[in-house]
């Protein structure tokens, strides 16, 4: 199986249609291409009609009311976490640094978004055994592809929709 690495996935799903880099706080218009916030506004300033920058379909909405795209988000948001996972620098315990403390982190808990150190996980593990929080050490998830990470992080946390609170995005 081919393992990619966070750092070189930038497909053409998370490029903004305007400034081609990585989306930035992505806006999902109604033909379902996604542009950054800011490339938005600057599209809104042009007085030559609402269109996708990306393919001229019509707009009939006010672009400036466009949704956010929380999926896109959500997903950009994990990638880069397994990004920094896989660099390692500056992965510290952040229930110690809560306490003023820098330790370094062993592992994280997809369901608390923690990162922990050795003592930490072994007291987080404790106290949610019988809610079978997900927790990997970060050697356990530097040696997954992207899919994979991704595949955890889903696991842990749930992305609720904004527009239907009791939904989970899928």
């Amino acid at each position: 199986m081919e393992t990619t690495s966070a750092a070189s996935l930038v497909p053409e799903e998370f490029e903004c249609g305007v400034c081609s880099k990585q989306l930035d706080r992505p806006k999902l218009l109604p033909c379902l291409h996604s542009i950054c916030q800011e490339c938005l506004q600057a599209e809104k300033a042009n007085p030559v009609g609402a269109t996708c920058p990306v393919c001229s379909a019509p707009v009939d909405e006010d672009v400036t009311n466009a949704q956010d795209n929380t999926f896109a988000a959500n997903l950009l948001s994990k990638l880069q976490l397994q990004k920094r996972i896989e660099v390692g620098l500056d992965i510290w315990c952040s229930l110690c640094q809560a306490c003023g403390d820098d330790k370094p982190a062993i592992s994280l808990c997809f369901e608390c978004d923690h990162f922990m150190c050795l003592r930490c996980c072994h007291s987080h593990q404790l106290l949610t055994e019988r809610y079978r929080h997900l927790v990997k050490t970060l050697d356990e998830l530097r040696t997954l592809g992207c899919e994979e990470f991704v595949t955890f992080a889903r696991k842990g946390k749930q992305t609720i929709c904004p527009d239907h609170k009791e939904q989970n995005v899928r």
